[in-house]
């Protein structure tokens, strides 16, 4: 019985990592307007780096991605969140205005 939970509960621990959020939506929320430092100290350093202002967020062995994209003041500009299953766990999307209170969960 109790390696039936663990394998149960592996099971579910690997499907949220493959299929759940690179960073939660709630996270990229409380992101809009932060500062460069601000983000690097929430989420640590990017997996990649476009040019200055656009940074990457991956994780291994989830097909999802993170685009946060900063002002020439070095402020979050724009998140784009692309995640597999953003219907299940909520987008952190967010583009300047555009009313974005229903997407995050």
């Amino acid at each position: 019985m109790i390696i039936g939970l663990l394998t149960m509960f592996l099971l579910c621990g690997g499907a949220w990592w493959i299929l759940g959020p690179v960073i939660p939506a709630k996270t990229l929320f409380d992101l809009r307007g932060a500062t460069q430092a601000d983000v690097r100290r929430v989420l640590g350093d990017p997996t990649e780096i476009r040019e200055p202002e656009v940074w990457i967020y991956k994780r291994q062995g989830n097909p999802g991605w993170v685009e946060i994209a900063f002002d020439a003041s070095g402020r979050v500009w724009s998140i784009n969140d692309e995640q597999v299953d953003p219907v299940t766990f909520g987008s952190g999307s967010w583009d300047p205005g555009v009313n974005d209170a229903a997407r995050v969960r």
